[in-house]
């Protein structure tokens, strides 16, 4: 799958706010810069989060309930995300 420019800042724009969400509530690094505000992130901590959400999707519906003025479409696109395959792939 290839997402358009557009399409990829909006997933970045989604997901990093769920993983500052989920190391601040979910064992993470409670104290941690949050991801949605660095340049650079560091690839075992982004995994680390993800990890923990894909082990328990739940934490997909709290994030919605507590950002419920969240538009409708960013809230069905996130909430998609519980329907995730995990495998290993390559992303370039």
């Amino acid at each position: 799958m290839i997402l358009s420019e557009k399409d990829g800042e909006l997933f970045y724009e989604l997901w990093l706010p769920l993983l500052d969400y989920c190391n601040q509530n979910y064992g993470g690094k409670k104290n941690a810069r949050k991801m949605s505000a660095e340049k650079e992130l560091d690839s075992q901590e982004v995994k680390a989060a993800a990890d923990r959400i894909w082990e328990d999707v739940s934490i997909i519906d709290e994030y919605l309930k507590r950002h419920a003025d969240m538009p409708d479409e960013h809230q069905e696109i996130i909430s998609g995300w519980k329907r995730c395959v995990t495998d290993h792939f390559i992303i370039e």
